[in-house]
């Protein structure tokens, strides 16, 4: 054992005085991972808002299409809107692996830093803790393996989670999570389908996303991994992220909140020309339309 503390101690004692004058990085971005709208998920936003990030933004794993629906409207609802929310595919329901591709996203623009916070209900009594996962350490052992992703566990300590929660002075983001914890939750009654990223190609007509070049006019085909709605110059925006196994491009969409039939796992085949958009790769209000797979079209009656 004491040798193993000298190794442990010559390890990190090796590079420490060049980390410490080291030239830090000039962004920094706050993901804020959410679940449900609760009063942890307050607590972590609240202490979000105190770093004073330069881009702050809470991102929801889409596994349940109803519990996702119901989170975006009670977001809105609730007046945690002017945070941005982000529904990011989870189409094998591998949350480690869904939140290292959006902390890489992040990290792939050199010059940021990144924070994770993760809330987590702290709960009084052992048989209580047995009963809960441990999401929040697999998904912070996980991003903390990425150079320059700090991961911080946010906890929300449960004296008795059958008492109502009453926070003083919390905000607008804790009135908004005390009438969602008083509202109650919805049983979940809907699953989502996989949709599995090789489960279809890119058509000879579209150009994959990692050959795009600026001011290309392309035709491009992908499933939308993630979704984002904030409002940007006193008007609603819409971000897409769509993917195709060779990249990510950004889909704007103006004046937007919603696209019809368009969510987290949909596919697109999208026409328009590639610009910028806060320093991404980016299409501008582009054509799309919705790919539906032949496993998933519903056929008529054989008498019809």
């Amino acid at each position: 054992l004491n040798s193993q503390y000298l190794r442990e101690a010559e390890v990190l004692e090796r590079d420490a005085p060049m980390a410490a004058v080291a030239p830090i990085r000039q962004r920094h971005a706050v993901l804020v991972l959410i679940e449900d709208l609760d009063m942890a998920a307050a607590r972590a936003i609240q202490y979000a808002r105190t770093l004073s990030p330069d881009a702050m933004s809470a991102v929801h794993f889409d596994l349940d299409p109803f519990e996702t629906e119901k989170l975006v409207e009670g977001w809105q609802r609730l007046g945690f809107d002017r945070i941005p929310l982000d529904i990011v595919s989870c189409y094998d329901r591998r949350l480690d692996r869904a939140a290292a591709e959006v902390a890489a996203r992040q990290l792939a623009r050199h010059d940021t830093e990144l924070t994770v916070l993760i809330p987590r209900r702290e709960h009084s009594r052992f048989w209580h803790r047995l009963v809960h996962d441990r999401t929040a350490d697999m998904l912070a052992k996980t991003l903390s393996n990425l150079a320059h992703c700090n991961v911080t566990i946010v906890p929300f300590h449960l004296a008795n989670p059958d008492e109502a929660i009453v926070v003083g002075g919390g905000g607008d983001e804790a009135g908004a999570a005390e009438a969602a914890v008083s509202a109650g939750k919805a049983t979940k009654t809907v699953r989502s389908a996989a949709i599995q990223p090789g489960d279809f190609e890119i058509p000879p007509d579209c150009t994959p996303i990692g050959q795009l070049t600026f001011r290309q006019e392309a035709k491009i085909a992908g499933r939308v991994d993630a979704m984002r709605v904030q409002p940007m110059a006193g008007a609603a925006t819409l971000e897409l992220t769509l993917v195709d196994g060779t990249g990510a491009v950004k889909l704007v969409f103006f004046g937007r909140r919603s696209l019809a039939g368009v969510k987290a796992g949909t596919r697109l085949h999208v026409t328009g020309r590639v610009g910028e958009h806060r320093h991404t790769m980016a299409m501008l209000n582009p054509i799309f339309e919705i790919q539906v797979p032949e496993h998933e079209v519903e056929l008529p009656p054989a008498h019809h």
